[in-house]
């Protein structure tokens, strides 16, 4: 195996995917006592390799399932990226909450007969914030499930080139057990929060 020289992501300030070698990889594997099916298993294809589900990463992923591709999505960790998940609509809820307070605050001042002590729950708050979130995420699961996208859970690895298996370049990804073969990958993977 020729490994491909490639940037070290730790600069780039990335932590979801990271390079090695597929020997590297498959021993690492074996020693932290994980099935070491990926020697000798099969090889995944995909026309389009998709890796991070945040906005970006499944906006481009349906969209080239749209046009046929066959497609597949590696998330480490929940659909919708920073924004759906600890961002932006986290932050507009609790904001929104914030508003309505302010808004009884000052309500007297127009005229409002509002009693004193209004009580304010904010486990309840949290709760239908964290489903709202969740509602979204499934939404996500549901339209890649429609457009035919595989979503694999997982961290993505690049192994290196296919090299001596089948000598037309192809970088490998490995996630969980499984290799994946694409010419056509995008690194979508957002910040890191």
């Amino acid at each position: 195996i020729h490994p491909v020289r490639l940037p070290d992501l730790n600069q780039l300030g990335t932590h979801r995917v990271r390079y090695r070698s597929k020997r590297n990889l498959l021993d690492d594997h074996c020693l932290i006592g994980k099935a070491c099916k990926m020697k000798g298993g099969a090889i995944k294809v995909a026309d389009y390799l998709v890796i991070g589900g945040g906005s970006g990463g499944i906006a481009s992923a349906r969209r080239a399932a749209s046009y046929g591709a066959k497609v597949i999505l590696i998330e480490q960790k929940v659909l919708g990226g920073t924004c759906v998940n600890v961002g932006c609509v986290p932050k507009k809820i609790m904001w929104e909450a914030a508003s309505i307070r302010e808004t009884l605050n000052d309500a007297k001042d127009y005229g409002f007969n509002i009693k004193e002590g209004i009580e304010f729950d904010y486990p309840s708050l949290k709760a239908k914030r964290q489903a709202y979130i969740a509602r979204l995420n499934g939404i996500y699961a549901s339209n890649l499930e429609k457009d035919g996208i595989e979503l694999i859970n997982g961290v993505a690895t690049f192994t290196g080139e296919m090299g001596d298996e089948s000598n037309d370049g192809t970088p490998l990804v490995a996630v969980n057990d499984m290799i994946i073969k694409s010419k056509k990958i995008l690194l979508s993977t957002g910040s890191y929060a």
